[in-house]
């Protein structure tokens, strides 16, 4: 919708109108007034970190956007991420850093389709609550996706947006991807999220993290592959994971990052210390060491990556244990 991607035959509609992607996990600003009201309320004055932020260069406008897999009531425990978001980002300027008085940062819920009428009044009741507690709010709506007519389609609505605004040239249904019920999967620029894998289906835990890894090992192919041997070859895992998300880890923010290369070096390492190259595989910090004596052990290696069994690999990268090995450390 907003960055193309290897298969793009065209501009995506959000990038087509002036929109372009800015972070992933990137916490918002909060005032110091802000903060002390927050506190005066009972509520935490620590930033939200919204999933994704958007953002329009010419009319400074930003999407600020949270991903639900279905929506919330203003009952909900949920609502209370939704009341800091709303009066964060009426404050664009310190929120996302718009020049004041230009722009506004419109806080977006992104759902299934069938639950974004109800959000939209979950919003709507919010917006009542942030006023009665004094603070103003940001306008809202709704992203909401649904798979049918051959497709996934998505559907941004922001009833307040002002007309004729940039915001109202992409409120409307758009193409994401081609497929039907069982296939209309996006590319996905991040094939596997730490911070998401929890809420996934098993089915779609298996296909994201298997997609992670066959990336990562192009990567590596890619790099043992150009080596002029002898040498010894370095394969960086902050590197990896860049070309396995089409460089969107660039804008990735989550403190989880760091754990998720951590863990794709110590996997990968651990595959190839194997046979002939066990002990000539390095294992610094996140950083894999490869040494490639000859065009021989280049053929070896090559060929130990190629038939690698990727799913082996991916339930590595799910295995609980690392994860408790790497809070450890």
């Amino acid at each position: 919708m907003v960055r193309k991607t290897p298969l793009s035959n065209s501009s995506p509609t959000y990038y087509s109108h002036g929109f372009v992607f800015r972070a992933i996990g990137r916490k918002l600003g909060v005032s110091d007034a802000l903060k002390k009201s927050f506190r005066e309320l009972g509520w935490t004055p620590d930033p939200p970190e919204p999933d994704v932020l958007i953002y329009h260069a010419e009319s400074r406008d930003s999407l600020v956007i949270e991903c639900k897999a279905q929506g919330f009531s203003p009952a909900s425990s949920t609502a209370q991420q939704g009341r800091k978001l709303l009066g964060v980002c009426a404050e664009p300027d310190i929120a996302v850093g718009s020049p004041k008085g230009t722009g506004e940062a419109y806080v977006v819920y992104a759902l299934p389709l069938e639950d974004a009428e109800e959000q939209r009044q979950t919003l709507a009741a919010l917006n009542g609550e942030v006023a009665e507690a004094g603070l103003p709010y940001a306008k809202s709506g709704t992203l909401g996706f649904e798979i049918t007519d051959g497709g996934l389609w998505a559907e941004l609505s922001i009833p307040d947006a002002t007309d004729g605004s940039t915001v109202t040239s992409v409120c409307k249904r758009v193409w994401v991807t081609d497929g039907d019920d069982g296939a209309a999967r996006p590319i996905y620029l991040i094939p596997y999220d730490p911070t998401a894998v929890d809420n996934q289906e098993p089915e779609e835990k298996e296909y994201c993290t298997n997609l992670l890894v066959q990336r990562v090992l192009t990567h590596a192919m890619s790099m043992l592959g150009r080596a002029e041997v002898p040498d010894f070859v370095r394969i960086h895992a902050h590197d990896a994971l860049r070309e396995a998300t089409f460089r969107v880890s660039d804008y990735w923010q989550a403190s989880e990052l760091g754990k998720l290369e951590n863990r794709i070096a110590r996997i990968l390492a651990s595959h190839l210390n194997k046979g002939a190259f066990k002990g000539k595989i390095q294992l610094s910090g996140n950083c894999v060491e490869v040494h490639l004596e000859n065009l021989g052990a280049q053929d070896a290696i090559l060929a130990m990556l190629h038939k690698a069994r990727t799913e082996v690999m991916a339930q590595a990268m799910l295995d609980p244990q690392l994860a408790l090995n790497e809070v450890d450390s």
